[in-house]
């Protein structure tokens, strides 16, 4: 049974836990919306790009904007003065399959605008555009255009979970050292970490965006939205739109997710049943806290080990075929045992008349054993000697009182 001190230390265990877990957790209305990083054009979530995707079509007339891999080809376009809008996030890269085909739509006339990817260093097989990025932290990003000597500014906060603090993301940089005609249009924070460019290329160009924050919906809350989606698709005005998406691709969805129990606590499902298990756990550790009563483990069976010793010292010996080795062992054995019964000594000078009165065992028979036992050590016994030897010991001991 339970007694009340047991309650009190479970009580007390309970209330600390309960006090710890007050003050690690804040319990906020948060908005009832998921935060995963998929930046699908048909995702109004915070992460989501459905207001690009509706901003492309009331720009360029809805009419105009084709899906790649849904709607058209880009491979099978013929026609110039097209624009092809790839969008991604910063995990994601274009196989270098991919990179080729837009190259190759560019040159025939065309443009080109890649949102947010992760070049992975791709080098250029059909011509001088190679590029790579690398990867920086930040809450908060300070965007500057600079053409035809007027500068914009635009500021993006990042959220995550609440639209309250700003939070630290990671980002992508270009690198373009390795590209002599790349033409900056943005750069962070008034260095040249640059964010948007164009590349010339054939009849056409190849313009790179790296931060594809600065598109997603929950940036529309926020002053910058549309004055930044204006200064960069003002400089288009092409008869066609192909929008592209990572998830379109043939090779596959290359989204990641930070962190697995992000993803846990932005689902209410999974955060309930994540809640849960830690109470129910806490709940276990402290009622299997109380003493219990150890098993009592079952002891082995005593084996009498003597014969094996026996058996095993027998096949020891047996096996150098050297009687002769045996012969101080029985011969040690055997006055040992006398000592131990009788309390005679080996040396005592009447030895075999003494043992004779208290074994009541003839004085000849002890006097002959006492003959072959007076052999040296070295002493080479036959084997029938050794035998002999031994049986006649065996036999006096049986017979003794």
């Amino acid at each position: 049974m339970i007694n009340n001190r047991t309650i009190i230390i479970i009580s007390v265990v309970a209330l600390i836990f309960f006090l710890a877990g007050a003050a690690l957790f804040k319990i906020e209305k948060v908005p009832d919306v998921k935060w995963e990083n998929n930046v699908m054009f048909n995702s109004k979530e915070p992460y989501g790009t459905w207001a690009f995707k509706e901003l492309i079509n009331e720009r360029f007339d809805s009419t105009k904007v084709f899906l790649n891999y849904q709607d058209t080809l880009l491979n099978e376009l013929e026609s110039t003065n097209n624009l092809y809008i790839r969008f991604s996030n910063s995990d994601e890269w274009i196989p270098d399959e991919e990179m080729d085909s837009i190259l190759r739509f560019v040159e025939k006339g065309n443009d080109a605008l890649i949102i947010g990817a992760d070049f992975k260093y791709y080098w250029d097989s059909i011509g001088n555009f190679n590029l790579s990025s690398y990867t920086e932290m930040d809450s908060v990003f300070e965007v500057s255009f600079e053409e035809n000597g007027e500068e914009k500014t635009f500021v993006y906060h990042h959220y995550f979970g609440a639209f309250k603090k700003a939070q630290e993301t990671r980002y992508n940089v270009l690198d373009v050292s390795d590209i002599p005609n790349f033409e900056p249009i943005g750069n962070m924070d008034e260095c040249e970490d640059y964010v948007f460019g164009k590349v010339p290329r054939g009849e056409g160009a190849v313009y790179l965006h790296s931060l594809f924050q600065m598109f997603i919906n929950h940036g529309v809350k926020q002053d910058f939205y549309l004055h930044h989606f204006n200064a960069c698709f003002d400089r288009f005005d092409p008869n066609l739109v192909i929008l592209d998406h990572y998830q379109f691709s043939k090779f596959g969805n290359y989204s990641n997710i930070d962190s697995p129990i992000q993803y846990i606590l932005a689902n209410k499902s999974l955060s309930a049943a994540y809640y849960l298990l830690l109470i129910t756990s806490l709940i276990f550790v402290i009622f299997q806290s109380k003493r219990r009563q150890k098993s009592i483990p079952i002891l082995k069976r005593n084996n009498n080990t003597s014969l094996e010793y026996v058996r095993t010292l027998s096949n020891l010996f047996a096996s150098h075929e050297k009687p002769q080795m045996l012969f101080p062992h029985i011969k040690k054995h055997f006055f040992h045992s006398v000592k131990m019964k009788y309390y005679l000594d080996e040396k005592h000078p009447n030895f075999a008349r003494i043992l004779s009165k208290k074994s009541r065992i003839d004085e000849k028979e002890i006097e002959s054993i006492l003959k072959m036992l007076s052999r040296k050590n070295n002493y080479s016994f036959p084997r029938d000697h050794l035998f002999n030897l031994h049986s006649r010991i065996e036999r006096f001991f049986k017979n003794a009182h």
